[in-house]
């Protein structure tokens, strides 16, 4: 079936599973949030490396979904990749569950190195200050959260 059927159909109606590598990584950069979540899940329980190679394109892309960057950041966050995701997102315009998600991943890293941590933080915590999606509250738990400079 060829992606322009594949997105005609509800999200949750695909088999994602029995797609080849190339049609679940063209889904899951999309422009349909739903499919491209699911399809990046797919990808991430099939092959780990293809989709770092997808998460790193979505969260450098400043038009994607704000709800699959947040996607993306959450399976960084499980991987030794997610040094390499975070420098992506924020250089970009990420701000409500985007921001949400990097600030978080953040703040439970296991992956997140020292040398980044710093320099990450930093820019997160400027990101979470100017953000006008998130309400005052949501900011201060957000930046509680963080490591201290």
């Amino acid at each position: 079936m060829d992606i322009d059927k594949l997105l005609m159909l509800d999200a949750e109606d695909i088999d994602y599973e029995s797609l080849p590598d190339g049609v679940l990584k063209a889904l899951a950069i999309c422009e349909e949030p739903y499919i491209a979540t699911y399809a990046l899940g797919a990808l991430y329980d099939r092959d780990r490396e293809a989709a770092r190679q997808v998460t790193l394109e979505l969260l450098s892309d400043v038009e994607a979904d704000e709800q699959l960057k947040a996607y993306a950041i959450k399976i960084s966050s499980r991987e030794s990749w997610l040094d390499e995701a975070v420098p992506s997102a924020i250089a970009g315009r990420a701000d409500g569950p985007a921001l949400i998600s990097v600030a978080e991943a953040i703040a439970s890293a296991l992956y997140l190195s020292e040398v980044l941590d710093q320099a990450v933080v930093s820019r997160v915590r400027d990101m979470i200050h100017k953000s006008l999606e998130l309400p005052y509250e949501q900011k201060q738990s957000l930046l509680a959260k963080l490591p201290a400079e």
